[in-house]
C-alpha cells in the first residue's frame, strides 16, 4: 500500500526526470478499462457529461485516426 505523500515524491521525481534526461520507452495498450469509484466528470467531444458512480469504461485508441493539418 502507498501512501499519497509517497505518491507525490514519485510524480516529483518522473517530471524531473522527464524535464531533464527524458523518459524511457512508455508501455501502451490499445485499450483499456476501469470502475469508477464515484461519479466522475468527463469531456467528450466538447461536451461535459456526468459518468454515475460504479460505472465500468472502457477506453479505446485508434492508431492513427486524427488527422492533423500542419
Amino acid at each position: 500500500i502507498h501512501s499519497s505523500h509517497e505518491r507525490r515524491w514519485q510524480l516529483a521525481l518522473t517530471t524531473l526526470r522527464a524535464v531533464t534526461v527524458g523518459l524511457q520507452e512508455q508501455e501502451s495498450v490499445e485499450r483499456y478499462g476501469f470502475l469508477t469509484r464515484e461519479m466522475l466528470p468527463l469531456q467528450l467531444d466538447g461536451e461535459l457529461i456526468e459518468v454515475p458512480a460504479d460505472s465500468e469504461l472502457v477506453v479505446e485508441s485508434a492508431h492513427q485516426a486524427v488527422q492533423v493539418i500542419g
